[in-house]
């Protein structure tokens, strides 16, 4: 029902813990502004973190939390956009502004303030509509960790325990696994010979009972164990699921609300209620099914009058439907209202630095559409409260991808716009098939393997520069995984074939092993922001396994398009061209590189300006200069401008790659004679390869 009523007291602790972590990450963030090189790069993600305050503060009916939390979040905006210079004058200022918020959130904690009180059409007390009205949530609002399902995670906690013991068996298990088959080659060795160890003598024959013996019991452990750990896991993972419309009450008071508040009818449809989830999954997804709702009604759906114009029903409608395939769930989001005018995203592109003219007129409707998941990309001219901050569609796609999914748009102008995110349904267990990368294992997803093909079976095609297998009679890019991850290209005998969705991918240059069930474990701190595998796990011989993200890498394969291996190029008598990438950050040299090379080019690197100038001067023979802006010493304009006064390097493409994105910056970077300029987005977004593709 539309009038369906949530009783938010129930949610204020959780509220509350979630804005003072909020608030504390804020003023950490903000006390290191003045003194950090790289502070404006940080700048985006406290707006986040304002942006989260904001978003709780309004579902919670706080308009004091919220108004302040919007101050907060217009005034990082303002730095973001270089309006105002970081002086120690606005540091106080935006600091005295998170001690507000703090005061506020205490103030409505002690009933000092505005009172979590019951959210419907009608509330008790007349005097409060206005409150609501003024709090109505705006598209951009998105919350990491949103209040609403804050009594499940209360709960959740006992079972985060019992999913943790869980692990630790499972891992025994593998490791009693290990041992079973270590006692058994050496009881074959005693009864067998090998050489040495019973060359002279013969073993006793009560010692090969005793042998034989222990094995037997061995095995029968490792078989009782297995019975029982089966069995908890499968307790787990009923204890882990629920039901996809817990969702329901807090989806349709944000469509209701966001249509209440802008003037337009719309109906929310769920389909797939019964569809079961990892309550995990619950949190991030109904974050961003909030966000894509009221961006749905804000952007697609149109004023009851307009649709009649249309022909169409003055109540728009707007679905959100649920299915599961192996261990992947899809959401698809769709309304039916006025979709995206590609060619306003084209000319917002250009002017706002996206996307060079040239480009812009090349870009297919696929390209235009993803571009709606670039950091700080809108269309919109005036920013007001139900257009957003510039944290648009992109916070949607990182939480997607942080949790080993994918995101994807359609849409067809006139007759509205579907998002579409994919996830794996279940984050403690997976099913894998274990493989080998030189001395690294990895576990491929079952469920995303379509299939598993010999090699020598494989016909190989090229299209360009671009490598593709066939399979199923259609031609599908294949990636060399060693080239992937910076490792020496290897043989191998088999290729896996993987789907994402409708598409296809192959990879290669991997060993298969075996097929096992891993208990998934969170990345290292230092891998979260890896882009091709999801969690780990730890195999029975205590060597360490990731997982990887089928649906990120086979994007990556279709976006980036997989090129012939540098080995290949040998084969056929082609030197790769050679790439020099420019950055003072290790991380993003190391991942340049791998994606480089994955694609097959030979890179070399440099830390700053200055070692560049000396690498150039050793190699000689360099075909493109991709650099950072900001480094110590020479940086990347003042390179760029050395190179082009340089007649031995005038000519050279130079490609800028930076996390700098305002006009000016753009301006800059090419009236210092880059070839290109590209933010570090678009390295994610797969438009880097593409932009050396046409610059060669």
């Amino acid at each position: 029902r539309m009038d369906e009523t949530l009783d938010l007291a129930a949610f204020w602790p959780g509220f509350e813990a979630e804005v003072r972590e909020n608030l504390r990450r804020l003023e950490e963030g903000l006390m290191g502004l003045e003194d950090n090189p790289d502070a404006l790069a940080r700048v985006h993600e406290l707006m986040r973190l304002a942006h989260t305050v904001k978003g709780a503060a309004r579902l919670m009916s706080q308009a004091r939390i919220a108004t302040l939390a919007a101050r907060l979040e217009d005034a990082l905006r303002e730095l973001r956009e270089g309006q105002k210079p970081i002086t120690p004058e606005l540091k106080s200022t935006l600091l005295a502004l998170v001690d507000d918020l703090a005061a506020a959130l205490d103030a409505a904690g002690a009933g000092e303030g505005e009172q979590p009180a019951t959210a419907s059409n009608n509330g008790s007390n007349p005097s409060s509509e206005p409150v609501a009205r003024a709090s109505t949530p705006g598209p951009g609002d998105i919350s990491p960790s949103s209040p609403a399902f804050a009594p499940a995670r209360v709960d959740a906690q006992r079972l985060d325990n019992l999913t943790a013991l869980g692990t630790v068996l499972h891992i025994q298990h593998m490791r009693l696994q290990d041992l079973s088959r270590r006692l058994a080659a050496t009881v074959r060795a005693l009864t067998e010979g090998n050489g040495h160890t019973l060359a002279h003598r013969a073993p006793r024959p009560e010692a090969i009972r005793d042998l034989h013996a222990l094995e037997d019991d061995i095995h029968r452990a490792v078989e009782d164990m297995e019975l029982t750990l089966n069995s908890l896991e499968t307790m787990l993972l009923d204890m882990r699921l629920v039901p996809f419309d817990v969702l329901a009450p807090v989806l349709r008071r944000v469509v209701r609300d966001a249509a209440r508040h802008l003037g337009k009818r719309v109906n929310l449809v769920i389909e797939g209620g019964q569809v079961h989830v990892d309550r995990q999954l619950i949190g991030p997804l109904q974050d961003a099914l909030i966000h894509l709702l009221r961006n749905a009604v804000d952007h697609g759906i149109a004023s009851p009058e307009s649709r009649q114009q249309m022909g169409k029903s003055p109540v728009g409608t707007i679905w959100v439907r649920a299915s599961t395939k192996g261990n992947m769930m899809t959401i698809r989001v769709e309304d039916d209202g006025r979709g995206v005018n590609l060619e306003r995203v084209r000319a917002s592109a250009v002017e706002r630095g996206f996307l060079l003219p040239s480009e812009a007129q090349r870009a297919t409707d696929r390209e235009l559409l993803r571009l709606l998941l670039r950091p700080g990309f809108t269309t919109r001219e005036q920013v007001g409260t139900f257009s957003g901050q510039g944290v648009g569609l992109d916070a949607v796609a990182t939480v997607v991808r942080r949790l080993g999914g994918d995101v994807d748009i359609e849409s067809v102008p006139g007759k509205g716009t579907a998002v579409i995110l994919r996830v794996p349904t279940n984050l403690a267990l997976v099913d894998v098939l274990l493989v080998r990368v030189g001395s690294h294992s990895l576990g491929v997803p079952l469920a995303q393997i379509d299939a598993v093909l010999p090699r020598e079976n494989a016909v190989f095609l090229t299209n360009g520069p671009r490598r593709m297998v066939r399979w199923q009679e259609t031609p599908i890019p294949i990636i060399s995984m060693p080239a992937l991850m910076g490792l020496p290209e290897q043989d191998a005998d088999h290729i896996i074939v993987l789907s994402s969705g409708t598409r296809k991918a192959a990879i290669e240059g991997i060993t298969v092993q075996d097929q096992v069930t891993l208990a998934l474990r969170p990345l290292p701190a230092l891998l979260k922001s890896a882009p091709f595998v999801y969690g780990s796990s730890i195999l029975g011989d205590s060597s360490v396994v990731f997982v990887v993200a089928v649906e990120p890498l086979v994007r990556f394969a279709h976006v980036e398009g997989p090129r012939q291996t540098s080995q290949e190029r040998k084969a056929e008598g082609k030197r790769p061209p050679r790439v020099l990438v420019v950055d003072d950050g290790a991380t993003t040299r190391d991942l340049l590189r791998s994606a480089l090379t994955a694609a097959g080019y030979e890179v070399l690197t440099a830390g700053d300006g200055e070692e560049a100038l000396r690498v150039l001067a050793r190699e000689g023979a360099v075909d493109l200069v991709i650099t950072d802006v900001q480094m110590p010493g020479v940086d990347g304009i003042t390179l760029t401008r050395r190179l082009r006064s340089d007649p031995a390097w005038r000519d050279i493409p130079i490609i800028i790659l930076t996390i700098q994105a305002r006009p000016e910056d753009i301006r800059r970077g090419l009236e210092a004679g880059a070839t290109a300029y590209l933010t570090k987005q678009d390295f994610e977004e797969g438009t880097l390869l593409e932009t050396i593709e046409q610059v060669l």
